[in-house]
Protein backbone atom coordinates (compact mmCIF):
# COMPACT_ATOMS: atom_id res chain seq x y z
CA UNK A 1 0.00 0.00 0.00
CA UNK A 2 0.91 3.41 -0.64
CA UNK A 3 0.48 6.91 1.59
CA UNK A 4 -2.08 9.22 -0.10
CA UNK A 5 -0.63 11.68 -1.75
CA UNK A 6 -1.85 14.21 -4.19
CA UNK A 7 -5.60 15.48 -5.15
CA UNK A 8 -6.35 12.93 -8.12
CA UNK A 9 -5.00 9.86 -6.77
CA UNK A 10 -7.05 9.44 -3.65
CA UNK A 11 -9.48 6.59 -2.73
CA UNK A 12 -11.61 5.64 0.16
CA UNK A 13 -14.21 7.12 2.49
CA UNK A 14 -13.97 9.60 5.46
CA UNK A 15 -12.92 9.16 9.02
CA UNK A 16 -15.21 9.82 11.88
CA UNK A 17 -16.14 13.00 13.26
CA UNK A 18 -15.72 12.55 16.91
CA UNK A 19 -11.70 11.61 16.74
CA UNK A 20 -11.23 9.47 19.84
CA UNK A 21 -7.32 9.56 21.21
CA UNK A 22 -5.43 6.57 22.23
CA UNK A 23 -2.31 6.11 23.67
CA UNK A 24 0.83 7.00 21.81
CA UNK A 25 3.48 4.32 21.22
CA UNK A 26 6.86 4.19 22.86
CA UNK A 27 8.59 7.00 21.65
CA UNK A 28 11.97 5.27 19.63
CA UNK A 29 15.88 6.49 20.41
CA UNK A 30 16.91 8.78 17.77
CA UNK A 31 19.33 6.24 16.53
CA UNK A 32 16.51 3.94 15.68
CA UNK A 33 14.39 6.23 14.48
CA UNK A 34 17.07 7.43 11.54
CA UNK A 35 17.74 3.78 10.63
CA UNK A 36 13.92 3.32 9.75
CA UNK A 37 14.22 6.24 7.68
CA UNK A 38 17.60 4.84 6.40
CA UNK A 39 15.74 2.23 6.23
CA UNK A 40 12.92 3.10 4.40
CA UNK A 41 14.91 5.65 1.90
CA UNK A 42 16.96 2.95 0.93
CA UNK A 43 14.13 0.61 -0.34
CA UNK A 44 12.50 3.13 -3.12
CA UNK A 45 16.00 4.60 -3.89
CA UNK A 46 14.87 7.82 -3.46
CA UNK A 47 17.16 10.73 -5.40
CA UNK A 48 19.44 13.34 -4.05
CA UNK A 49 16.97 16.20 -2.75
CA UNK A 50 18.54 20.13 -2.24
CA UNK A 51 17.22 20.07 1.68
CA UNK A 52 14.78 18.39 4.09
CA UNK A 53 13.61 18.90 7.26
CA UNK A 54 10.99 17.09 9.43
CA UNK A 55 9.90 17.06 12.14
CA UNK A 56 7.12 14.20 14.03
CA UNK A 57 4.96 15.39 17.21
CA UNK A 58 3.47 12.42 19.74
CA UNK A 59 0.37 13.47 21.56
CA UNK A 60 0.97 17.27 21.55
CA UNK A 61 4.86 16.85 21.89
CA UNK A 62 7.70 16.96 19.55
CA UNK A 63 9.32 14.17 19.79
CA UNK A 64 11.72 13.86 16.38
CA UNK A 65 13.51 16.41 14.13
CA UNK A 66 15.69 16.19 11.69
CA UNK A 67 17.18 17.29 8.30
CA UNK A 68 20.02 17.31 5.90
CA UNK A 69 21.40 18.84 2.60
CA UNK A 70 21.50 22.59 2.20
CA UNK A 71 19.94 25.90 2.13
CA UNK A 72 20.94 26.51 -1.55
CA UNK A 73 22.63 24.28 -3.59
CA UNK A 74 26.48 24.30 -3.00
CA UNK A 75 26.47 26.65 -0.48
CA UNK A 76 27.44 24.64 2.33
CA UNK A 77 24.41 26.48 4.08
CA UNK A 78 23.40 23.48 5.82
CA UNK A 79 19.08 23.16 6.41
CA UNK A 80 18.47 23.94 9.97
CA UNK A 81 15.88 23.22 12.66
CA UNK A 82 14.38 26.72 12.24
CA UNK A 83 15.00 27.09 8.37
CA UNK A 84 11.47 27.59 6.63
CA UNK A 85 10.27 26.49 3.59
CA UNK A 86 7.00 27.92 1.41
CA UNK A 87 4.50 24.77 2.17
CA UNK A 88 2.40 24.77 -0.66
CA UNK A 89 -0.88 23.51 -0.88
CA UNK A 90 -0.50 22.76 3.31
CA UNK A 91 -1.49 26.21 3.18
CA UNK A 92 -5.39 25.61 2.48
CA UNK A 93 -5.63 24.08 6.02
CA UNK A 94 -4.18 27.45 6.97
CA UNK A 95 -6.98 29.42 5.16
CA UNK A 96 -9.72 26.92 5.96
CA UNK A 97 -9.20 27.51 9.60
CA UNK A 98 -9.16 31.24 9.40
CA UNK A 99 -12.81 30.63 7.70
CA UNK A 100 -14.07 28.47 10.36
CA UNK A 101 -12.44 30.76 13.08
CA UNK A 102 -14.84 33.20 11.79
CA UNK A 103 -17.88 31.17 10.79
CA UNK A 104 -17.58 30.18 15.07
CA UNK A 105 -17.50 33.92 15.56
CA UNK A 106 -21.18 34.21 13.76
CA UNK A 107 -19.46 36.50 11.03
CA UNK A 108 -19.78 33.29 8.13
CA UNK A 109 -22.28 31.07 7.49
CA UNK A 110 -21.21 27.99 5.72
CA UNK A 111 -24.08 27.69 3.58
CA UNK A 112 -24.44 31.23 2.50
CA UNK A 113 -23.57 31.90 -1.07
CA UNK A 114 -19.52 33.49 -1.45
CA UNK A 115 -21.25 36.39 -3.32
CA UNK A 116 -22.87 37.24 0.15
CA UNK A 117 -19.20 38.51 1.28
CA UNK A 118 -17.49 39.47 -1.55
CA UNK A 119 -19.06 42.52 -3.72
CA UNK A 120 -16.90 41.93 -6.64
CA UNK A 121 -18.38 38.32 -6.84
CA UNK A 122 -22.13 39.36 -6.38
CA UNK A 123 -24.81 38.55 -8.85
CA UNK A 124 -21.80 36.73 -11.27
CA UNK A 125 -21.87 32.66 -11.93
CA UNK A 126 -18.72 32.86 -9.63
CA UNK A 127 -20.16 34.14 -6.34
CA UNK A 128 -22.89 31.43 -6.48
CA UNK A 129 -21.19 28.03 -5.22
CA UNK A 130 -21.35 28.34 -0.77
CA UNK A 131 -18.80 28.60 1.24
CA UNK A 132 -18.88 25.05 1.74
CA UNK A 133 -18.44 24.42 -1.43
CA UNK A 134 -15.29 26.56 -2.12
CA UNK A 135 -14.08 24.97 1.01
CA UNK A 136 -14.36 21.33 -0.04
CA UNK A 137 -13.61 21.88 -4.02
CA UNK A 138 -16.90 21.14 -5.17
CA UNK A 139 -17.91 24.98 -6.32
CA UNK A 140 -17.43 23.28 -9.98
CA UNK A 141 -14.49 25.68 -10.73
CA UNK A 142 -11.89 23.06 -12.40
CA UNK A 143 -8.22 22.48 -11.67
CA UNK A 144 -7.13 24.48 -15.21
CA UNK A 145 -9.08 27.23 -14.13
CA UNK A 146 -7.51 27.09 -10.79
CA UNK A 147 -4.22 27.15 -11.96
CA UNK A 148 -5.26 30.39 -14.85
CA UNK A 149 -2.72 32.62 -12.59
CA UNK A 150 -0.32 30.77 -11.15
CA UNK A 151 2.33 32.70 -12.91
CA UNK A 152 0.93 35.60 -11.47
CA UNK A 153 3.87 36.48 -8.82
CA UNK A 154 2.65 40.10 -8.06
CA UNK A 155 3.53 41.19 -4.36
CA UNK A 156 1.22 44.18 -4.21
CA UNK A 157 -0.98 44.59 -1.14
CA UNK A 158 -4.02 44.71 -3.69
CA UNK A 159 -3.10 41.43 -5.54
CA UNK A 160 -5.38 39.19 -4.22
CA UNK A 161 -8.11 41.77 -4.43
CA UNK A 162 -6.78 41.88 -8.26
CA UNK A 163 -7.18 38.02 -8.46
CA UNK A 164 -10.77 37.82 -7.24
CA UNK A 165 -11.41 40.45 -9.97
CA UNK A 166 -10.38 38.20 -12.78
CA UNK A 167 -12.22 35.41 -10.81
CA UNK A 168 -15.75 36.95 -10.71
CA UNK A 169 -15.35 37.40 -15.24
CA UNK A 170 -15.29 33.06 -14.47
CA UNK A 171 -18.15 30.81 -15.06
CA UNK A 172 -17.45 27.28 -12.79
CA UNK A 173 -17.03 24.55 -14.98
CA UNK A 174 -19.55 22.32 -13.62
CA UNK A 175 -23.07 22.91 -11.81
CA UNK A 176 -21.52 23.71 -8.43
CA UNK A 177 -21.97 21.17 -5.50
CA UNK A 178 -21.97 18.25 -8.05
CA UNK A 179 -18.55 17.34 -8.29
CA UNK A 180 -15.34 17.70 -6.78
CA UNK A 181 -12.49 19.06 -8.54
CA UNK A 182 -9.06 20.47 -7.09
CA UNK A 183 -8.94 24.38 -7.71
CA UNK A 184 -6.62 26.87 -6.26
CA UNK A 185 -9.48 29.37 -7.23
CA UNK A 186 -11.47 28.33 -4.36
CA UNK A 187 -9.01 29.08 -2.01
CA UNK A 188 -8.23 32.72 -3.63
CA UNK A 189 -11.76 33.32 -3.12
CA UNK A 190 -11.76 31.97 0.87
CA UNK A 191 -8.93 33.72 1.55
CA UNK A 192 -10.40 37.39 -0.04
CA UNK A 193 -13.41 36.63 2.00
CA UNK A 194 -11.28 36.86 5.08
CA UNK A 195 -10.00 39.70 4.14
CA UNK A 196 -13.30 41.29 3.88
CA UNK A 197 -15.13 40.10 6.82
CA UNK A 198 -12.39 40.15 8.76
CA UNK A 199 -11.18 43.77 8.20
CA UNK A 200 -7.46 42.70 7.79
CA UNK A 201 -5.00 41.49 4.92
CA UNK A 202 -5.50 38.08 4.89
CA UNK A 203 -1.23 38.04 5.76
CA UNK A 204 -2.42 39.63 9.35
CA UNK A 205 -5.17 37.59 10.13
CA UNK A 206 -3.19 34.18 9.48
CA UNK A 207 -0.34 35.55 11.71
CA UNK A 208 -2.29 37.40 14.16
CA UNK A 209 -5.01 34.49 14.81
CA UNK A 210 -3.65 31.62 13.78
CA UNK A 211 0.42 31.46 13.83
CA UNK A 212 1.14 33.52 17.18
CA UNK A 213 -1.76 31.50 19.08
CA UNK A 214 -0.52 28.35 17.70
CA UNK A 215 3.30 28.80 18.63
CA UNK A 216 4.63 29.14 15.31
CA UNK A 217 6.91 31.46 16.16
CA UNK A 218 9.41 30.51 12.72
CA UNK A 219 6.45 30.47 10.21
CA UNK A 220 4.54 33.80 8.37
CA UNK A 221 2.91 34.39 5.39
CA UNK A 222 4.90 34.79 2.64
CA UNK A 223 5.89 38.13 1.93
CA UNK A 224 8.68 40.37 -0.21
CA UNK A 225 11.36 40.10 2.52
CA UNK A 226 14.57 38.71 2.69
CA UNK A 227 14.56 36.02 5.69
CA UNK A 228 17.84 34.77 6.34
CA UNK A 229 16.64 31.40 7.78
CA UNK A 230 14.40 30.57 4.44
CA UNK A 231 15.51 27.83 2.27
CA UNK A 232 16.44 28.55 -1.48
CA UNK A 233 14.08 26.87 -3.93
CA UNK A 234 14.99 25.16 -6.82
CA UNK A 235 13.47 23.85 -9.72
CA UNK A 236 14.25 20.54 -11.88
CA UNK A 237 16.86 21.16 -14.80
CA UNK A 238 17.86 18.99 -17.15
CA UNK A 239 19.13 15.71 -14.21
CA UNK A 240 20.39 18.30 -11.43
CA UNK A 241 18.23 21.60 -10.08
CA UNK A 242 18.46 25.16 -10.64
CA UNK A 243 18.73 27.83 -7.99
CA UNK A 244 15.70 30.36 -7.74
CA UNK A 245 16.50 34.00 -8.42
CA UNK A 246 13.47 35.85 -6.69
CA UNK A 247 10.15 35.18 -5.47
CA UNK A 248 7.46 32.87 -7.76
CA UNK A 249 5.29 33.20 -5.38
CA UNK A 250 2.35 36.15 -5.40
CA UNK A 251 0.45 37.49 -2.82
CA UNK A 252 -2.20 36.52 -4.39
CA UNK A 253 -1.60 33.00 -3.83
CA UNK A 254 -0.99 33.38 -0.37
CA UNK A 255 -4.37 32.06 0.59
CA UNK A 256 -3.87 28.82 -1.50
CA UNK A 257 -0.26 28.03 -0.94
CA UNK A 258 1.38 31.03 0.18
CA UNK A 259 2.75 29.67 4.01
CA UNK A 260 6.00 29.92 5.27
CA UNK A 261 6.83 27.34 7.97
CA UNK A 262 9.66 25.07 10.11
CA UNK A 263 9.04 21.78 10.21
CA UNK A 264 8.61 21.85 13.84
CA UNK A 265 6.60 24.55 13.71
CA UNK A 266 4.30 22.63 11.31
CA UNK A 267 4.52 19.61 14.10
CA UNK A 268 3.17 22.27 16.71
CA UNK A 269 0.40 22.66 14.30
CA UNK A 270 -0.77 19.45 13.50
CA UNK A 271 -0.56 18.23 17.46
CA UNK A 272 -3.42 21.72 17.84
CA UNK A 273 -5.60 20.08 15.74
CA UNK A 274 -5.85 17.01 16.83
CA UNK A 275 -5.71 17.70 20.75
CA UNK A 276 -9.52 17.70 20.99
CA UNK A 277 -9.65 21.09 23.01
CA UNK A 278 -11.28 24.44 22.14
CA UNK A 279 -8.36 26.92 21.34
CA UNK A 280 -7.66 29.04 18.14
CA UNK A 281 -10.78 26.56 16.86
CA UNK A 282 -13.50 24.56 18.59
CA UNK A 283 -12.82 20.62 19.00
CA UNK A 284 -16.22 20.22 17.00
CA UNK A 285 -14.61 22.45 14.27
CA UNK A 286 -11.20 21.10 14.18
CA UNK A 287 -12.98 17.40 13.57
CA UNK A 288 -15.28 18.79 10.68
CA UNK A 289 -12.63 20.11 9.01
CA UNK A 290 -11.20 16.67 9.09
CA UNK A 291 -14.52 14.76 7.96
CA UNK A 292 -15.86 14.40 4.75
CA UNK A 293 -17.37 16.87 3.26
CA UNK A 294 -20.29 16.24 1.62
CA UNK A 295 -21.12 12.87 -0.42
CA UNK A 296 -19.50 14.76 -3.54
CA UNK A 297 -16.23 15.33 -1.61
CA UNK A 298 -15.70 12.08 0.50
CA UNK A 299 -12.04 11.86 0.94
CA UNK A 300 -12.12 15.69 1.32
CA UNK A 301 -13.01 17.85 4.43
CA UNK A 302 -11.96 21.67 4.62
CA UNK A 303 -8.44 21.86 3.78
CA UNK A 304 -7.13 17.82 4.29
CA UNK A 305 -7.59 15.01 2.34
CA UNK A 306 -8.83 11.80 4.47
CA UNK A 307 -7.28 8.17 3.76
CA UNK A 308 -9.94 6.46 6.08
CA UNK A 309 -8.38 2.83 5.32
CA UNK A 310 -4.94 4.25 7.20
CA UNK A 311 -6.89 6.97 9.54
CA UNK A 312 -4.98 9.27 8.37
CA UNK A 313 -5.51 12.97 7.27
CA UNK A 314 -2.81 14.68 4.90
CA UNK A 315 -2.55 17.49 2.21
CA UNK A 316 0.71 17.61 0.49
CA UNK A 317 2.01 21.06 -0.89
CA UNK A 318 4.01 21.96 -4.52
CA UNK A 319 5.46 25.32 -4.80
CA UNK A 320 7.97 26.43 -7.50
CA UNK A 321 11.14 25.45 -5.96
CA UNK A 322 9.59 23.80 -2.85
CA UNK A 323 7.42 20.80 -1.77
CA UNK A 324 5.71 19.49 1.32
CA UNK A 325 3.49 16.88 3.10
CA UNK A 326 1.80 17.10 6.48
CA UNK A 327 0.41 14.11 7.64
CA UNK A 328 -1.65 13.21 11.02
CA UNK A 329 -3.10 9.97 12.28
CA UNK A 330 -5.82 12.11 14.58
CA UNK A 331 -7.19 8.71 16.52
CA UNK A 332 -3.45 8.38 17.95
CA UNK A 333 -2.33 12.35 17.85
CA UNK A 334 0.75 11.90 15.73
CA UNK A 335 1.71 13.81 13.26
CA UNK A 336 4.95 14.44 10.83
CA UNK A 337 5.68 17.43 8.59
CA UNK A 338 8.24 17.10 5.65
CA UNK A 339 9.59 19.91 3.72
CA UNK A 340 11.65 19.68 0.96
CA UNK A 341 13.63 23.24 -0.98
CA UNK A 342 12.91 21.71 -4.39
CA UNK A 343 10.10 20.95 -6.87
CA UNK A 344 9.87 17.38 -8.65
CA UNK A 345 10.75 16.95 -12.04
CA UNK A 346 8.86 15.30 -14.64
CA UNK A 347 11.64 12.32 -14.89
CA UNK A 348 14.29 13.32 -12.71
CA UNK A 349 14.59 14.10 -8.84
CA UNK A 350 11.35 13.23 -7.42
CA UNK A 351 10.89 14.42 -4.00
CA UNK A 352 7.98 11.67 -3.36
CA UNK A 353 9.83 9.41 -1.79
CA UNK A 354 11.46 11.25 -0.08
CA UNK A 355 8.10 12.97 1.63
CA UNK A 356 6.58 9.30 1.73
CA UNK A 357 9.09 7.15 3.08
CA UNK A 358 10.03 9.46 6.12
CA UNK A 359 6.48 9.86 6.92
CA UNK A 360 5.67 6.44 6.70
CA UNK A 361 9.18 5.56 9.35
CA UNK A 362 7.89 8.62 11.33
CA UNK A 363 4.05 7.06 11.51
CA UNK A 364 4.85 3.21 11.18
CA UNK A 365 2.55 3.28 8.11
CA UNK A 366 2.95 0.40 4.98
CA UNK A 367 4.60 2.61 1.99
CA UNK A 368 5.95 0.37 -0.94
CA UNK A 369 7.52 2.75 -2.82
CA UNK A 370 6.36 4.91 -6.30
CA UNK A 371 6.09 3.42 -9.94
CA UNK A 372 8.79 3.12 -11.86
CA UNK A 373 9.93 6.80 -13.54
CA UNK A 374 11.53 5.10 -16.62
CA UNK A 375 8.29 5.78 -18.78
CA UNK A 376 8.90 9.04 -18.08
CA UNK A 377 12.49 9.05 -18.33
CA UNK A 378 11.94 7.52 -21.63
CA UNK A 379 9.61 10.61 -22.94
CA UNK A 380 11.71 13.07 -21.41
CA UNK A 381 14.74 11.90 -23.21
CA UNK A 382 12.80 11.44 -26.98
CA UNK A 383 11.40 15.24 -26.26
CA UNK A 384 15.32 16.21 -25.87
CA UNK A 385 16.24 14.21 -29.23
CA UNK A 386 13.23 16.02 -31.47
CA UNK A 387 14.41 18.71 -32.10
CA UNK A 388 18.15 17.71 -33.26
CA UNK A 389 15.92 15.49 -35.01
CA UNK A 390 14.18 17.96 -37.06
CA UNK A 391 17.19 19.16 -37.60
CA UNK A 392 18.81 16.60 -39.29
CA UNK A 393 15.54 16.56 -41.52
CA UNK A 394 16.47 19.99 -42.51
CA UNK A 395 19.81 19.29 -43.86
CA UNK A 396 18.19 16.44 -46.12
CA UNK A 397 15.28 18.64 -47.27
CA UNK A 398 18.52 21.43 -47.91
CA UNK A 399 20.63 18.54 -49.45
CA UNK A 400 17.48 17.75 -51.38
CA UNK A 401 15.69 21.31 -52.42
CA UNK A 402 14.03 21.53 -55.93
CA UNK A 403 12.89 18.31 -55.99
CA UNK A 404 8.85 17.79 -55.41
CA UNK A 405 6.32 14.80 -56.77
CA UNK A 406 4.63 15.86 -59.42
CA UNK A 407 0.31 15.90 -59.16
CA UNK A 408 -2.01 15.12 -55.94
CA UNK A 409 -0.11 12.67 -54.10
CA UNK A 410 3.05 15.17 -53.98
CA UNK A 411 1.10 17.65 -52.39
CA UNK A 412 -0.22 15.58 -50.00
CA UNK A 413 3.39 14.45 -48.82
CA UNK A 414 4.15 18.10 -48.97
CA UNK A 415 1.90 19.59 -46.82
CA UNK A 416 0.41 17.13 -44.46
CA UNK A 417 3.78 17.04 -42.47
CA UNK A 418 2.82 20.72 -42.03
CA UNK A 419 -0.69 19.86 -40.54
CA UNK A 420 0.46 17.19 -38.48
CA UNK A 421 3.80 19.17 -36.51
CA UNK A 422 0.75 21.76 -36.16
CA UNK A 423 -1.49 19.42 -34.01
CA UNK A 424 1.40 17.98 -32.22
CA UNK A 425 2.31 21.65 -31.62
CA UNK A 426 -1.22 21.95 -30.05
CA UNK A 427 -0.87 18.96 -27.66
CA UNK A 428 2.72 19.84 -26.63
CA UNK A 429 1.79 23.26 -25.58
CA UNK A 430 -1.61 23.13 -25.21
CA UNK A 431 -3.35 19.47 -24.15
CA UNK A 432 -0.09 18.06 -22.08
CA UNK A 433 -0.15 20.66 -20.17
CA UNK A 434 -4.60 21.14 -19.52
CA UNK A 435 -3.65 17.16 -18.97
CA UNK A 436 -2.12 18.06 -15.78
CA UNK A 437 -4.24 20.65 -14.46
CA UNK A 438 -2.65 24.05 -15.85
CA UNK A 439 -2.20 26.15 -18.37
CA UNK A 440 1.87 26.05 -20.53
CA UNK A 441 2.97 28.87 -18.86
CA UNK A 442 2.18 27.99 -15.05
CA UNK A 443 3.49 24.24 -15.71
CA UNK A 444 6.87 25.69 -17.24
CA UNK A 445 7.12 27.92 -13.94
CA UNK A 446 7.65 24.06 -11.85
CA UNK A 447 9.31 22.18 -14.25
CA UNK A 448 11.20 24.68 -16.49
CA UNK A 449 13.62 22.02 -18.63
CA UNK A 450 10.21 20.19 -19.54
CA UNK A 451 8.56 23.52 -20.51
CA UNK A 452 12.02 23.80 -22.58
CA UNK A 453 11.73 20.55 -24.17
CA UNK A 454 7.60 20.98 -24.95
CA UNK A 455 8.36 24.26 -26.53
CA UNK A 456 11.29 23.58 -28.60
CA UNK A 457 9.83 20.62 -29.85
CA UNK A 458 6.54 22.52 -31.19
CA UNK A 459 8.64 25.16 -32.59
CA UNK A 460 11.15 23.03 -34.60
CA UNK A 461 8.65 20.61 -36.06
CA UNK A 462 6.52 23.46 -37.48
CA UNK A 463 10.00 24.85 -38.49
CA UNK A 464 11.07 21.63 -40.06
CA UNK A 465 8.00 21.94 -42.12
CA UNK A 466 7.67 24.95 -43.15
CA UNK A 467 11.37 24.47 -44.01
CA UNK A 468 11.07 21.20 -46.41
CA UNK A 469 8.10 23.18 -48.48
CA UNK A 470 10.28 25.78 -48.84
CA UNK A 471 13.01 23.63 -50.20
CA UNK A 472 10.92 21.53 -52.50
CA UNK A 473 9.94 24.68 -54.81
CA UNK A 474 13.54 25.85 -54.63
CA UNK A 475 15.10 25.39 -58.21
CA UNK A 476 17.92 23.05 -58.28
CA UNK A 477 21.66 24.50 -58.07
Amino acid sequence: MRIAIAPLWLLLAGISAALMASDPPAARSDAEFDAAINAKLAETSAPEVVGVAYASAEDGVVTKQGSWGEMERDSGNPIADDTVFIIGSVSKSFTALAVMQLVEAGEISLDEPAGTYLPALRDTPAGEPSVRQFLSHTSGFSMVQGNESQDDTSMAHDALARRISVAATMTPAKQPGTVWDYSNVNYQVLGRIVEIVSGQSYADYVEQKILAPAGMADSFVHDAGDRPNMANGHRPWFGTFQSINGNLTGRGSSPQGGIVSSARDMARYLSILMNGEDDILSAAGKATMMSPASEFSPEYGFGWFIDAEQGTVFHSGANPGFEALATMIPAQKRATAVLVNNSSGLAFGHTLPTRNAITAASLDLPYDGEASPMTMRVAFIVLALLPFLYLLGMWRAWRGRGSQRSGMAGQIALYLPLLVMVALAYVFVIAIPTMFGAPFAAAAIFQPDTGVLLAGAAIMGVVWAVWRIAMARLAKP
